[in-house]
């Protein structure tokens, strides 16, 4: 049962990186760290069907790896997939859509 005593305090003010962008995504990585993941505009979802994973316009991700100490942000410009997680890859940043297809090395 769980203990009513636990409160849940915010320990990262973001309010001040999310202007112009909606999150798509939170998530703790492998390393401790928070990462969110935002989006300049979120695709539109046509009426009964999921959004592409390849889509039609070119879009801009933001990451950013919040510590209790720091917030670093890493815009991400000119992408064409519609991604909904992210996850530390050693010194890199996995972007990952929910539902994709592989479209061969793109990078």
């Amino acid at each position: 049962m769980p203990n009513p005593k636990v409160k849940l305090l915010p320990f990262a003010d973001i309010s001040n990186y999310v202007e112009g962008f909606d999150i798509v995504s939170t998530q703790w990585g492998g390393d401790g760290l928070v990462y969110v993941l935002l989006m300049n505009q979120i695709p539109e979802r046509k009426r009964g069907m999921f959004v592409q994973s390849k889509l039609k316009q070119s879009y801009t991700y933001k990451v950013l790896i919040v510590t209790d100490q720091n917030i670093e942000e890493v815009v991400i410009w000119g992408q064409t997939f519609n991604y909904h997680y992210v996850q530390p890859l050693h010194d890199h940043l996995l972007l990952v859509g929910a539902r994709c297809t592989n479209y061969g090395n793109r990078f």
